[in-house]
């Protein structure tokens, strides 16, 4: 894949680093907000690489210093945001359960059931 598009690529995201500890606010809004306008920019600049970038034998030390602390940090923090959500549905489970007990159900082979009296 051509090291020019890597750049560009690597410049949407996260712009220029001033080294490994730079956090870029101004690009974060990029990485935890849906947006149609940025998934149309996405599309019609870098849609056209996607395929080769799925086959291209990626060489993460050739990537620049910058380039490979940006995609650490990313997995990072993905991997945060995961674990809230994580959090975030074994609460909810949690709030359910409680809910459908007080009101009667229970659960039989896994399944929520409401009880019958008499």
């Amino acid at each position: 894949m051509d090291r020019a598009i890597l750049n560009d690529i690597h410049d949407f995201w996260f712009g220029a680093l001033a080294g490994p500890e730079d956090y870029p606010k101004e690009k974060s809004g990029l990485w935890f907000k849906q947006s149609d306008e940025t998934d149309d920019h996405i599309r019609k600049t870098y849609g056209a690489y996607v395929d080769e970038a799925a086959r291209a034998d990626w060489d993460l030390d050739a990537l620049k210093r910058e380039m490979r602390h940006a995609l650490r940090e990313r997995r990072r923090a993905d991997h945060a945001l995961d674990a809230q959500v994580g959090q975030v549905c074994d609460l909810i489970r949690a709030l359910t359960c409680a809910a459908l007990l007080v009101t009667g159900h229970h659960t039989h082979k896994g399944q929520w059931r409401k009880k019958r009296y008499g």
